[in-house]
């Protein structure tokens, strides 16, 4: 599931610029959490990043 507001100076579609503030959790079993051979993986089955994002066109 992500959740990501944006910020922009005008309403249309293609304004540019755009700001974005993201979160996003996710869910796995435990094989899929296997896969990146990382260690500090291995045992987990959930996880949650977050940032920002701005976008313009030059």
């Amino acid at each position: 599931m992500t959740l990501a507001p944006t910020l922009s100076i005008n309403s249309d579609f293609w304004s540019r610029p755009e700001l974005r503030l993201y979160v996003t959790h996710g869910q796995w079993n435990k094989a899929a959490g296997n896969v990146t051979g990382q260690a500090g993986f291995a045992d987990k089955t959930s996880g949650t990043s977050y940032g920002a994002q701005v976008e313009w066109w030059f």
